[in-house]
């Protein structure tokens, strides 16, 4: 028998026993919380684009909602000065409609009155006052003293203009403002003869 040398380098360098590879077994997960945690998530998103869906569902709804009154608010308006409008032929007829819309509540009618008369009249006295005091009666404040200007820039010793506008400044709170234009209508009420009511 012939021993023969065996040089160190062509031994295994490995220790371990030549095993075939197999997969390692997949760590012991808790797959059922995995999938709840997954079906959670799902869920979520779900909702979310539920939820924006519904937003944009309702907003516009509501915006539909929205313009339908707003055309049937302007229809109503125009078929209102219509027939306000078939009533008035002329400014006086616009006076006397005015004055009893005015009397019996009707602002607005009384507003859309005042409004077709100054249409006939455009530089009346009396038509901004008619508008200022439908403008008042509505709470239209800051419409109601452009009117006022407007029938001082006409007429400025006019008592009764001052009168409405102190009135329209007692109605805003400005009790020093209400105190000079009430201070000028007596004033011109005596100078001029015209009475000035309550």
């Amino acid at each position: 028998m012939t021993y023969y040398y065996r040089p160190h380098s062509t031994r295994t360098m490995s220790r371990k026993p030549n095993i075939s590879r197999s997969p390692r077994p997949l760590p012991k997960l808790p797959w059922r919380y995995i999938a709840v945690g997954i079906g959670m998530l799902m869920l979520v998103g779900l909702g979310w684009f539920g939820v924006t869906k519904i937003q944009g569902w309702l907003s516009h709804r509501s915006a539909e909602s929205e313009a339908a009154r707003v055309a049937s608010e302007s229809q109503r308006r125009a078929e209102l000065e219509k027939s306000i409008g078939d009533q008035i032929t002329s400014s006086m007829g616009g006076a006397a409609l005015w004055e009893q819309k005015m009397k019996d509540g009707q602002t607005e009618e009384a507003l859309v009155a005042a409004k077709i008369t100054l249409n006939l009249q455009p530089n009346w006295r009396d038509g901004y006052l008619m508008l200022a005091s439908s403008q008042i009666a509505g709470k239209n404040y800051l419409e109601a003293e452009e009117s006022l200007l407007k029938a001082l820039d006409l007429d400025p010793i006019y008592p009764l203009s001052h009168q409405l506008l102190a009135t329209l400044y007692e109605a805003t709170d400005k009790k020093t403002e209400a105190a000079v234009e009430t201070e000028k209508a007596t004033s011109l009420a005596e100078k001029t003869g015209t009475p000035i009511g309550g």
